[in-house]
């Protein structure tokens, strides 16, 4: 029984350890440079993930400049989630085998994060109109802020 304790700590301790390695290998990958398919998996997953965090952050200012304008914020969020839909229809129409590690191969985890991320920017360039706004003389500006040339 000690035995057993002894070697599930030991187990626990070098998953730790290989698990806070594997992570410092990948904080310090170069991007532009790498040529393993683990490494550019690595590498498209950060980007799409950074896409993500910037349509947060977009979202967010949004959501703020206009937090008095409930009937926007309400549209808003009904807009974000059929967004949310589509890209994940996208992604499944994109790669619809339901077994896609065996059906697309080791480039799977690379190509479906260029895909998360492509649409995520496209989503990001819509929203940026809130924050751009229109000149002001658009008659069809709708709820985008105005601004004068």
């Amino acid at each position: 029984m000690a035995n057993r304790s002894s070697l599930s700590r030991t187990l626990t301790v070098l998953l730790f350890l290989s698990s806070s390695l594997s992570w410092a290998q990948e904080a310090k990958l170069d991007c532009m440079d790498s040529t393993t398919q683990r490494d550019l998996n690595i590498c498209a997953d950060k980007a799409a993930r950074s896409a993500q965090a910037r349509l947060n952050s977009l979202l967010k200012k949004i959501r703020t400049a206009n937090a008095e304008d409930k009937e926007f914020i309400a549209a808003l969020d009904e807009s974000e989630k059929a967004w949310e839909q589509y890209r994940d229809a996208q992604m499944n129409v994109r790669f619809p085998k339901k077994d896609k590690q065996a059906e697309y191969g080791s480039v799977f985890p690379m190509c479906a994060a260029q895909e998360g991320e492509s649409l995520t920017e496209k989503r990001i360039s819509e929203l940026r109109q809130w924050v751009v706004g229109d000149k002001e003389g658009n008659v069809c500006v709708g709820s985008l802020p105005v601004h004068s040339e």
